[in-house]
């Protein structure tokens, strides 16, 4: 049984455990925004899981992989060079490094508050892709073995007449 999208059971059954995981340990606290958000993930978290069972089963995840990717670590240099600028300004001249992110980050709430959503949702499909190719090979397998419905097949009037 493939339910649905024609996945297997085992990815279904997986992502079922994590977020029945992620939940019951966000339902561990009293903090209700808390638990909104987490459940906000963890939904977002489902979509990207499911888009991407889907993307695989077709054969057309990757160019949404390397677009992550290329997000993920143009943000990851960013913020290793970053890190390494406050350092050096530490050590060679030997005072408390500026602190130019935070500035700009309380002078613009609003497009901090963008940025750190869009980077966020990009760690989390990242996640959803990663979970789906522990699935790879199960999910190609049922969508190949998958029995195709043939169209009848239609005789003209001349065959009949034959």
């Amino acid at each position: 049984m493939s339910y649905r999208f024609n996945l297997p059971k085992r990815f279904y059954f997986s992502l079922l455990l994590v977020l029945l995981v992620i939940i019951y340990a966000c339902e561990q606290t009293d903090d209700e925004i808390f638990k909104i958000t987490i459940r906000l993930i963890s939904g977002v978290f489902f979509l990207c899981c499911i888009f991407s069972a889907l993307k695989l089963r077709n054969k057309k995840e990757e160019p949404y992989k390397n677009i992550l990717n290329t997000i993920w670590n143009i943000e990851t240099a960013f913020v290793f060079i970053y890190a390494i600028s406050l350092i050096y300004n530490n050590i060679i001249h030997g005072t408390e490094p500026v602190k130019n992110f935070t500035s700009w980050a309380s002078s613009h709430p609003l497009s901090f508050v963008l940025l750190t959503h869009v980077l966020g949702l990009v760690a989390i499909a990242r996640a959803a892709f990663s979970f789906t190719d522990i699935f790879k090979n199960s999910i190609l397998k049922l969508h190949e073995t998958k029995t195709e419905i043939e169209p009848p097949v239609t005789r003209s009037q001349t065959d009949t007449n034959s």
